[in-house]
């Protein structure tokens, strides 16, 4: 008798169902451009980016991709330093309706290429050094106009 006590309080006790809609993420981080512009979104190496600096790079960026033709649910491979341009290209990529594939620079060329062949990644949005812009390449590294 006293486990099936136990076993209904629990249920009650346990019972979390709770709606709560989903928002993606650069949606999100919009929001608080607007709320809160000053406020630091992300700190990286002791670099600062403000969610307001974050929306308006990862809208730029957004718009770069769009203007080279990445689709809806394509995907783009993003090679970045950490660095608070990382997270503004990933948050471009969702903005601009695909999906990112992150890499890291310590990643050789071939294993880069072998994975975004295997994905069907034809885009690679990167920071081309010594360049101090973002630049798109193509796979194959042809490169392509500076986005920002």
């Amino acid at each position: 008798m006293s486990v099936c006590r136990d076993l209904s309080s629990n249920k009650m006790f346990n019972n979390t169902d709770l709606h709560i809609p989903f928002v993606p993420v650069h949606e999100q981080i919009h929001r608080q451009a607007v709320t809160c512009p000053e406020k630091t979104a992300v700190i990286c190496c002791g670099e600062r980016m403000s969610y307001q600096e974050l929306d308006k790079l990862s809208d730029s960026i957004a718009r770069a991709l769009i203007g080279n033709c990445v689709k809806r649910n394509e995907l783009v491979a993003v090679l970045f330093e950490r660095e608070p341009t990382a997270c503004a290209a990933e948050i471009a990529v969702l903005k601009a309706g695909a999906g990112f594939v992150p890499f890291v620079p310590e990643y050789p060329d071939d294993r880069i290429d072998y994975c975004m062949k295997d994905c069907g990644c034809r885009l690679l949005l990167t920071k081309m050094y010594p360049m101090s812009r973002t630049t798109m390449i193509f796979r194959g590294r042809k490169n392509l106009p500076d986005v920002i």
